[in-house]
Order: structure tokens, then sequence, then C-alpha cells
């Protein structure tokens, strides 16, 4: 995967440990040019989770889903629904806005909104994410724009972000599962177990 921000383009690997925690890692990653700007933690945590919107079974409890209407997108017909967090817990990021959903595979091929909540030095931008079918019926993030006024105390602020997602890879893996064994254990020696 690739990401693009203000002359930022670091390259990172993602993938699942055996626990099935995901990871990545940072294989390039070029000096930032941005100016008077800095990306917060909130800011990389909401490049990672909110813009691509993967809205897991797990998080859907918290969030309000309303149904507004069918809509064609490009070929596609969708389901569109305004989203938004139920309630706002402190140091979790959500997604507000309208997402998209075909409904043949009932995947999110797009979505519009923001990151909420803003922090009080911080503000996030609008931005809108398209999602592509990839393979078979699985749906993933291709492109996330942002083309927003951030209105701080000390002055507007322009933001423009274009965000790629590239190079998408099924996982795989090497292992082969044989016959089964039982493994006989010996019987513990008297002599160890007195002591």
């Amino acid at each position: 995967m690739c990401l693009r921000i203000g002359g930022i383009s670091p390259d990172y690997r993602r993938g699942v440990h055996p626990e099935g925690k995901r990871y990545e890692t940072d294989t390039y990653a070029p000096v930032p040019t941005l100016v008077d700007f800095s990306l917060s933690p909130e800011d990389k945590k909401d490049l990672e989770n909110i813009q691509p919107f993967v809205l897991t079974t797990e998080d859907l409890p918290k969030y309000d889903v309303q149904f507004l209407k069918t809509e064609k997108v490009d070929d596609l017909n969708t389901y569109v629904f305004r989203v938004g967090p139920k309630r706002i817990e402190k140091n979790q990021r959500y997604f507000q806005g309208t997402v998209w959903v075909e409904d043949h595979d009932l995947a999110v091929v797009k979505s519009d909104g923001k990151a909420v909540p803003d922090l009080k030095d911080n503000l996030f931008p609008r931005f809108l994410t398209y999602r592509e079918n990839i393979e078979g019926n699985f749906w993933f993030p291709t492109y996330t724009h942002a083309d927003d006024i951030l209105r701080f105390k000390q002055g507007d602020v322009h933001i423009r972000m274009t965000v790629r997602y590239k190079n998408y890879k099924r996982f795989g893996s090497t292992i082969k599962l044989g016959e089964s064994k039982t493994i006989e254990t010996p019987a513990a020696n008297p002599q160890q177990t007195a002591k």
C-alpha cells in the first residue's frame, strides 16, 4: 500500500501475525515536506482505520445506521446509509457521514464523511473514499481524497490530500496439514517425582 500526503509517500507492508493481530512494517519513508503542519497520532489512526472505513461487525454496535435511499454509483446499485457514532468515548475515533453499500455483495463501495470527534487543537478534513472489487466479492479501498478548509483559532488551513491504496495480495500459507498421529509420552520416572 502506498500513501501520499503533501509529499509524504511512505511504503509499508501489512500483515497478520499467527495470533491474528495486524502489523505494519515501514519499507520506505521519504523526508516529510509538510510545512506548518504535522500529522498527529489521531491523523495517522484516521488514515489507517477511519478513511478507508473498515466497519467491522465488532464496530457496528457503536454506530447509528439510518437507511436513506437507493442510488446508482457508476454501474452499481447501492443502498445509501447515514452513519454516525451512538456516543463518543474518550480516546476513540469514529466515522460520521454517508456510506454506499452495493446491493449484491452488501459491501461498502463508497464513503463520504469525516473522522470525529474534532479535538481542541486538531481538526480533521471531510474525505471521500472509493472501494473496488479486487477479487471475487472482496472490496478494498483504492482511493481517498480530501479537499477541505480547517478553521483553526490561529487561522484557516486549506488541506488537500490524496491516498491511493494498491498492491493488494491474497494472504497465503505454505503450511500443509497431514494425517494426525498420536504421540505417546513416556511415564514419569518415580525417582524424579519423589524429589
